[in-house]
């Protein structure tokens, strides 16, 4: 069964695949002095463009995070902790894949040409490991453009 993706009139968008459902909701994380517009993002494309960014990438598989992205072992496993823990999050408050996900926040520069996002990594790890194609993402407007020259955008 596939995910299916309509308009929400209690949010942005609705994700539905069977009983499971998914309402993608505003940003919570926006910064008051920023004008942001939200957007669905593919997600197996912002993933392949993610990759890039190592250090900020949250993988499938967490073993897969690089140990060069920590000074040392036990940083490495408060590394991993963490994210775990916060996808984990994620699983708990949205018990079964259905509930409320707010739209993922980034930065308002890019870094070395690259969006990166400010607040929301375990959210798309958690989608992803539920199989949903695409997230919603409060992108500022001073670097929309961004998306144009990278087509990441999710088409209903």
């Amino acid at each position: 069964m596939t995910w299916q993706l309509i308009q929400n009139p209690h949010g942005l968008w609705r994700a539905t695949q069977g009983a499971q459902q998914i309402d993608f909701v505003a940003s919570i994380d926006n910064l008051a002095d920023i004008d942001y517009q939200t957007v669905l993002l593919d997600l197996a494309k912002w993933d392949a463009y993610w990759q890039a960014d190592r250090c900020h990438f949250v993988p499938a598989d967490l073993s897969d995070f690089p140990r060069a992205c920590c000074q040392s072992d036990a940083d490495y496993a408060a590394e991993l902790a963490m994210h775990q823990q916060k996808i984990q999050r994620w699983a708990q408050e949205l018990a079964g894949g259905s509930g409320s996900v707010p739209a993922v926040c980034f930065h308002s520069t890019l870094a070395h040409q690259r969006l990166r996002i400010r607040q929301g990594r375990h959210r798309i790890a958690y989608l992803r490991s539920l199989g949903v194609p695409c997230f919603a993402a409060a992108i500022p407007k001073t670097t929309l453009f961004h998306l144009a020259v990278k087509p990441l955008f999710y088409s209903i």
